[in-house]
């Protein structure tokens, strides 16, 4: 059975006193419904990607992506599910509530997010997330007056059914309403059931399977080598959550490292056949959200639906050695799909970076909800059709980096290479990209690492340095 909402937030204790136009007086007779939907994992380049036969991956979110406005250069602000989705929800940087820990204290009842905001202005706000480090215990679920959480790092498949089943009951209520669905589909393992998983390449051979059935496989896999006898630990929380440690691949790194370590080199068709099962993962949630499309497109909720698109992170399918995210700070795994649809947004594609901390500004500003706590939040995104000011999209790491992202490219290091001037060499994980994702000379302009150092003193030692 899913988790309902955490009990330590019981609805009463949210005591919300309403103001604003739509807390002050009867909704409208169709109140709106702002859906967002979080697909865990999701490169923003994969988003209408093809596969070898010229299939679209993601047919149905293609069609309804192209109805709206489109961000194609979204950057998250951290590349952990967690930190990126509190940076989304309060519209703040990944460091401003607190260190980036899977042990620090969890959002506190009061904080100021999204739904907070919503809820007080007379939104009803529900969840339905597939647990993980979505899970209530972290704090994510302040200001959801219900927060249902699946089994641990489930599908859409398990969240889209829950969902059908809030939007019944939302439907019973003439009120504003946010409903909040999430799937970690695309993380790790890729591998989904039928013909999800034959879209692995022809010629793989059949070494790839059996690579397939470890569970461990993704974190063992350094410089496109398998280390079969590397075995990652698991730290566990305080309150008995299990999380794998921000060190598993400093630790992968040093038995990769070790003399004698055996290694098996993969071979391209076989990396090939990782990232077409990460494809056939994008194909399955697609598959999975087509019936809450259906319940969204037909009465009551058809034509008074506003849904917002996007990803958490992305992931590294090899291109700085792994498959995972949470090693580098790079495009592969920060660059993000973000897509909104619904009335009076316009069909535009916006090619500027913006970082996913502007979407709670933009939307409490489309619905005409004062912001109880606008000290300290990031600029709204223009949801007009219109460009946003140039800018650098920051992020940061559990694993002591961060980075600043331009039209120009990005430049990410450690924070304790911060103190001075940029080294002759780039430090360990290090990341000089240009927009493309090529990796640019070192040492980056002067101006480019000053504005990283006063990234850092802005935000110091929020980080667990790792």
């Amino acid at each position: 059975m899913p988790a309902p909402r955490s009990p330590r937030r019981p609805l009463a204790a949210l005591g919300f006193a309403g103001f604003g136009g739509l807390a002050a007086c009867a909704p409208p007779p169709e109140a709106p419904l702002l859906v967002l939907i979080s697909l865990d994992t999701l490169r923003g380049d994969h988003l209408g990607r093809r596969d070898p036969g010229g299939h679209s991956l993601s047919p149905g979110l293609d069609a309804r992506v192209a109805q709206g406005l489109r961000f194609t250069q979204a950057f998250a602000q951290a590349n952990e599910s967690l930190f990126s989705h509190r940076a989304l929800f309060l519209g703040q940087g990944a460091e401003a509530a607190g260190p980036l820990r899977y042990d620090a204290p969890p959002l506190p009842d009061d904080a100021p997010t999204l739904a907070a905001a919503l809820a007080q202005a007379g939104w009803r706000t529900e969840a339905v997330v597939a647990g993980g480090h979505l899970g209530p215990s972290f704090g994510l679920d302040a200001g959801f007056q219900h927060y249902w959480s699946t089994a641990d790092f489930g599908s859409f498949q398990a969240t889209v059914p829950l969902a059908l089943d809030r939007l019944n009951t939302l439907a019973a209520e003439d009120r504003p309403a946010l409903l909040f669905v999430h799937g970690y589909d695309m993380h790790t393992p890729y591998a989904k059931p039928g013909p999800f998983f034959g879209l692995q390449r022809p010629g793989a051979g059949a070494r790839i399977g059996a690579l397939l059935d470890d569970p461990l496989l993704y974190e063992r896999i350094w410089q496109n080598s398998y280390y079969p006898d590397f075995r990652p630990s698991q730290a566990v929380r305080p309150d008995g959550v299990p999380v794998l440690p921000v060190e598993v691949y400093a630790a992968l790194q040093a038995h990769a490292e070790a003399p004698g370590a055996r290694a098996e080199q993969l071979r391209a068709a076989e990396l090939d056949a990782i990232r077409g099962q990460y494809e056939g993962a994008l194909l399955y949630a697609d598959a999975q959200l087509a019936p809450l499309w259906a319940a969204l497109e037909a009465p009551p909720w058809a034509g008074r639906v506003t849904v917002v698109l996007f990803a958490d992170h992305g992931e590294d399918l090899g291109e700085h050695g792994t498959f995972n995210h949470r090693h580098v700070l790079a495009d592969s795994t920060l660059h993000v799909p973000l897509a909104l649809w619904g009335p009076g947004l316009p069909i535009a594609e916006i090619d500027a970076p913006v970082g996913l901390d502007g979407l709670r500004g933009a939307l409490l500003a489309r619905y005409g909800v004062p912001d109880p706590a606008p000290e300290g939040r990031s600029a709204p995104l223009p949801l007009d059709g219109s460009a946003p000011a140039p800018a650098a999209v920051p992020s940061a790491s559990m694993r002591g980096e961060l980075s600043l992202r331009d039209a120009a490219g990005r430049l990410s290091a450690p924070r304790a290479a911060l103190a001075g001037p940029p080294p002759a060499l780039p430090p360990a994980g290090a990341i000089y990209e240009d927009s493309l994702g090529q990796t640019l000379p070192w040492p980056p302009p002067a101006a480019r690492w000053a504005a990283l150092q006063a990234l850092a003193a802005a935000q110091p030692g929020g980080a667990d340095g790792g």
